[in-house]
Formats: structure tokens, sequence, C-alpha cells
């Protein structure tokens, strides 16, 4: 059984740079786009997940403790939700299981913080301003979709009132 006190969350090396980014911000008293490293991996394997974006890595920069991953509302269950879509297997859930979990979550949130970093450069963003577009972005689409299915079918309704 994996012991969750000894479980680690790895932060990519290769994005070190982009992660201090996000957190730090050059107006002096205030942070970044996130508070915290665990906001900013989190953050990132929703980006990736979403996108189905999955880069494994091997070169890690200073873990998180799980128990600091895991201390705020829903990060677990992203972790888990991300862990079955990715293998649509429920034992994946198992507490022995827990190391395959986090490698996946990982690799989600390598693959968000690639899409960050992507977007920064490509439209010249602050990081600030590549989080404020993914996720205005991503609100724009769940509105979009959200509205395609209460939009009543027109066709349906002629044949309900006679008039087809």
């Amino acid at each position: 059984m994996a012991d969750p006190m000894s479980t680690q969350v790895r932060r990519p090396q290769d994005q070190a740079e982009l992660i201090e980014a996000l957190i730090r911000s050059d107006k002096p008293g205030s942070h970044g786009a996130f508070k915290t490293y665990r906001d900013v991996m989190l953050f990132s394997a929703a980006v990736g997940w979403e996108a189905r974006r999955e880069e494994p890595f091997t070169q890690a920069h200073l873990p998180i403790e799980w128990s600091i991953i895991v201390n705020g509302f829903g990060a677990e269950q992203l972790i888990d939700l991300i862990a079955f879509s990715q293998t649509g297997d429920a034992e994946v859930l198992a507490s022995e299981r827990l190391p395959e979990r986090v490698r996946i979550f990982e690799s989600y949130a390598n693959g968000g913080l690639h899409i960050i970093d992507e977007l920064m450069k490509r439209e010249a963003l602050t990081p600030e301003e590549a989080v404020h577009k993914l996720t205005t972005r991503q609100l724009l689409r769940d509105q979009r979709d959200l509205e395609e299915e209460t939009a009543p079918d027109i066709r349906e309704l002629e044949k309900g009132l006679g008039l087809d």
C-alpha cells in the first residue's frame, strides 16, 4: 500500500522558470497569477487534461508534499478524475496505486505548463495574461456548450405546436 505521507508531486525541471514566473509578481506586496506551487500544478494539470496533452518527464525540481497538494477543496478529486479518465480503470483509485495517479497528474500538469508557455510566447503575454486568457476561453466554451444543450430545437417546437 502506498503511504500518502511519503508521496510527493514532482515539478518538471525544464518548467521551473515558468512555474516561478506564474507565482512571482513585479508589484511589491503581491503575487503572480498564483500564490503557491500547488495552485500552479493543479491549474496546469486541468489545462493539460482539457487539451489531452500529457507530457511525462524525468528531471524533477523540488517536489511538493502530497499533504500540501490535497490540502484544499477538490484537489484530490481532480487528480483522481484525471487518472481515471486516462486509464479507464476504476482500480487506479485504489490507495496502493496513488503513485500511478500522481505520475499521471504530473504528466498532465507538465503538458499544461507547455500550453501556457507556448501561449505566452505566441501572443507575447505575461503569465497573468496567459492564465486569464485560458480561463476566459474555457468559461466561454462552457457557456457555449451549455447554451447548445439547453437551446430548444426549433423543429421539435414546430412539431409540438402543429406548425410543421
